[in-house]
């Protein structure tokens, strides 16, 4: 199993744009539909889901790079790798 890493890691990267992209437009709609008067974006709670969706990126972000930095280092990053892939996957498909 340890040739599949790079692709376990590629998957979590290719992964990063597209949930960044899905956040932006979420931005966008939110801030322009609006709802008794104001915009949607404007509902506190709307703000905080988009706070944890921009965290749960930058987590990605942060495990993907290090499985990436520690694969160039050589060293078995099957454990980080298959994190990063099944993180990506799962937030994806909710």
């Amino acid at each position: 199993m340890v040739q599949f890493q790079e692709e376990r890691l590629w998957g979590a990267a290719a992964c990063l744009k597209a949930h960044e992209t899905i956040i932006a437009d979420t931005i966008e709609y939110t801030r322009n539909r609006k709802a008794f008067g104001q915009s949607i974006l404007d509902n506190q709670t709307v703000h905080f889901k988009l706070a944890e969706m921009q965290t749960e990126v930058e987590l990605l972000r942060a495990l993907t790079y290090r499985a990436a930095e520690a694969l160039v280092a050589g060293e078995d990053v099957t454990r980080l790798a298959t994190m990063a892939k099944l993180r990506a996957g799962d937030w994806g498909a909710n």
